[in-house]
Parts: C-alpha cells; sequence; structure tokens
C-alpha cells in the first residue's frame, strides 16, 4: 500500500501495519490494521487479532454479488468476520454449563445502536458450528465488560447456570481482579475506595455523588500498586461492586485517571489501559471452586 495515497485516502496512519480487504461487486473497502497494548486491531472495527497473527493480515472476505442495500453489506461483511474470528475467540474455559473466554478490547458484549459486531454473537457463533448446533444457541449474560476494556468475561450455557451465576454475581460471591494503568500515581499505593455513584444514561457517564442522591448506588473496590514508572502505575484492583464505569470514574474522582480513556481523563492511548485478568467463584452445577485467568497485554504490563 503506498503510504503517501493512502494518508490523503484514510488521514493518519501513525500506528498501521497492514490491511484487509473486502470485496463487493467492484468496490473494495481496506480496513486498516493498527497495533494497540501489543495486539493487532482493526481500524474502526470491532475485532482484535492476537499478535502472532500477524501472517493473516491478507485474508480477503468477498460479498455476493447484487447487495444493494447497506443492511445486508453490513451483515454479509459480520458474518465474513464472524467465520473468522470465532476461529481466533480465546476459550479460558468451557464445559456443558459455562464458557469463559478472553474478550478483546474494543468489542460488544452486546448489541448496542451501533449494530456492531458482539460478543455474544461470536461466542454463540462458536459454540454452534463446534457442536453442530441447530437453531439458535442460548447463551446467558451474567455480567458485562465496558467496550474498550478486554479480559475475563464468563457466559452460561444453561438457564440453571445462568439463575446461579446472577445470584453470585448479585451477591458478591464472584472475585473480580483487574490490572490498570494511571497516572499520576496513587498515593497511598493500596487501600480501599468507597464512593457513591450515579449514572446518567442519557449520556453514559457515571459520576460520584453524595450517599443522599436519588439513585446513587454504594461503590467499593480495593487497590495495590504493583510497580510505578515515571508519572504510571499499574495498579491490581479487586471489585467488590460492579457499578457502570465504576474503575474508571472513582480513579478519576481521585485526581488518577487510566491512561488512555477519553471519557472520564485526558485520553492520550486508543482506550483505557484496562484488564480483566481474573474471576475467583464457585462452579454453578458442580462443588467446584473455579479460577479462571487470562493472559494480559505485554502493552499494559509494561506500562
Amino acid at each position: 500500500m503506498n503510504e503517501n495515497a493512502s494518508s490523503a485516502r484514510y488521514g493518519d496512519l501513525t500506528g498501521m501495519i497492514g490491511a484487509a480487504r473486502i470485496h463487493h461487486d467492484d468496490l473494495e473497502v481496506r480496513v486498516l490494521l493498527r497495533e494497540h497494548h501489543g495486539q493487532y486491531a482493526l481500524d474502526d472495527c470491532a475485532f482484535v487479532f492476537a499478535t502472532d497473527d500477524h501472517a493473516d493480515f491478507g485474508h480477503e472476505f468477498y460479498l455476493d454479488p447484487g447487495v444493494s442495500h447497506c443492511q445486508s453489506h453490513r451483515d454479509r461483511v459480520h458474518r465474513s468476520f464472524m467465520e473468522t474470528c470465532a476461529s481466533k475467540l480465546d476459550v479460558l474455559y468451557e464445559d456443558n454449563h459455562i464458557i469463559a473466554v478472553c474478550k478483546p478490547a474494543g468489542l460488544l458484549v452486546m448489541s448496542d445502536d451501533s449494530g456492531d459486531p458482539t460478543l455474544v454473537d461470536l461466542v454463540r457463533y462458536y459454540l454452534k458450528t463446534k457442536y453442530e448446533k441447530p437453531g439458535k444457541v442460548y447463551l446467558g449474560v451474567v455480567h458485562r465488560l465496558d467496550r474498550p476494556v478486554g479480559g475475563v468475561i464468563l457466559f452460561a450455557r444453561t438457564s440453571k447456570a445462568a439463575a446461579r451465576l446472577q445470584t453470585f454475581f448479585r451477591e458478591g460471591a464472584v472475585k473480580k481482579i483487574y490490572l490498570a494503568v494511571c497516572s499520576p500515581p496513587l498515593h497511598p499505593p493500596s487501600g480501599e475506595m468507597d464512593d457513591h455513584l450515579l449514572k446518567n444514561r442519557k449520556i453514559n457517564r457515571t459520576e460520584v455523588v453524595t450517599a443522599q442522591t436519588l439513585g446513587a448506588r454504594r461503590a467499593r473496590l480495593l487497590y495495590r500498586t504493583l510497580k510505578t514508572s515515571g508519572d504510571r502505575s499499574l495498579l491490581e484492583i479487586q471489585l467488590l461492586t460492579g457499578r457502570s464505569h465504576q474503575i474508571r470514574v472513582q480513579l478519576a474522582h481521585r485526581g488518577t485517571p487510566l491512561v488512555g480513556d477519553h471519557r472520564y481523563g485526558k485520553g492520550d492511548a486508543q482506550s483505557p489501559m484496562l484488564f480483566s485478568k481474573r474471576i475467583e467463584l464457585s462452579h454453578p452445577v458442580r462443588e467446584e471452586k473455579l479460577i479462571i485467568e487470562a493472559e494480559p497485554p505485554q502493552g499494559l504490563l509494561q506500562l
């Protein structure tokens, strides 16, 4: 790809390392690939490819001729991506009752107004093709991660498991561990944060409020500093509650926002440097303790 010509057509190409091509009739659409926290992401799309998949960047996705309207075009593109990305899904744990995967940063968990592909779609496609299941595959969503956040996420494969997992999360019986990079470093280097939060759903933003505020919900977490380099610190965080944007808001409220958080901080990276590293819980059906862990991106660990 000619860099000068591409710059004029696509704008800033900083960090670009390749492109995939989507064909529709005689129209070719290039999807640019950008390095992101040690991974390679499809720019302006919702899929992240692992670093060792660099050789696969030449994949071409073909659409049937005659597709005339945008929704059909979009659906077919998503289907092509689904087929490729299902094979790259990082499955951390799987049995007849539950499945845990490492969610790529930038991928929605559930659908929204954007119409972008979701992790639910991807996991359903994976299960449907792996087990050759007819009809619609059941997948119960028992907790979520923000779109820009990657890491461990758990789904139920049966309604019985879903009901029990929802109870576990609601009662605080699931231990949730995150890694986060904040700037400047937190003082003291370890401790507890205890606030009341209120979410404005119209603008999808959460803020710290007084305990007396109508609709406020208590938000608690424990944190400890793992290492500090310059004006950044790597934190290990245990969520004691699970409020919307909780870690991002509580850190920003103390003047130490997540690096890369455009919504609550300065945003000098492409997305918040936050990763769901580990969850610990009892199996919803068997008497068994589960510890499910994902490998964080190297860019996060290296500050």
